[in-house]
């Protein structure tokens, strides 16, 4: 499996040699070589321009929040049950800036229980579940701001006294709780349901 990042890098990699091709077969250049050099100086062009987006640009904007301090949080309030963070971005003086709120239980001075989180910008989300040591650890529910596409984390209970790669094989019984999360509304993203925790117990009281 790749990245997303680097699948869209390579499709329109593929896309841009594909229509370089295209071109050259379409317009007959094969019978003309003075149509060569310019076609593959706009197709080099292009690839240019694409790595430029895909690898360059993220540095450059990376290097440019670093020197201004853009990414830097400003806390808004910190009340017992309630915190807030205002974030600058890129285009904070043509849009609002970004606003992030845990609203729940806290330990040690990080999300820990039954606690809501809301990131208002664009590709930000709603999450209310369980969390733990600052990270949601399900059960929980989360909707998307850009795509509305509804997430979900389960606790699921599984037993197995496997005890090899043969089926006759067996050992003593151990049992375990997953955290699994799956789609289950808007888009599909092959990679789920995938498991964000999972804890063993042996003889259902000592956990391993």
């Amino acid at each position: 499996l790749i990245s997303p990042f680097i699948g869209w890098f390579l499709r329109s990699m593929f896309f841009e040699g594909y229509l370089f091709l295209y071109c050259f077969f379409l317009l007959s250049l094969y019978y003309d070589m003075s149509g060569y050099i310019p076609l593959a100086l706009v197709t080099g062009g292009v690839m240019i321009f694409t790595c430029i987006i895909f690898l360059i640009y993220p540095v450059i904007i990376r290097t440019f929040y670093s020197c201004t301090g853009l990414l830097s949080p400003t806390i808004i309030s910190t009340e017992s049950s309630r915190h807030e963070i205002e974030v600058k971005t890129f285009f904070s003086l043509s849009s609002p800036t970004t606003r992030c709120i845990y609203e729940g239980a806290t330990k040690y001075g990080q999300p820990w229980g039954m606690g809501t989180w809301l990131d208002t910008s664009y590709q930000g989300e709603l999450l209310r579940g369980i969390w733990k040591a600052g990270l949601p650890v399900g059960p929980f529910e989360s909707l998307e701001n850009d795509t509305r596409n509804m997430l979900v984390n389960l606790r699921i209970i599984f037993a197995s006294n496997a005890g090899g790669k043969w089926w006759l094989n067996r050992t003593h019984l151990r049992v375990g709780v997953a955290c699994i999360e799956t789609c289950v509304s808007g888009n599909f993203f092959k990679v789920y349901g995938i498991g964000i925790s999972c804890r063993f117990y042996d003889k259902w009281t000592n956990p391993m």
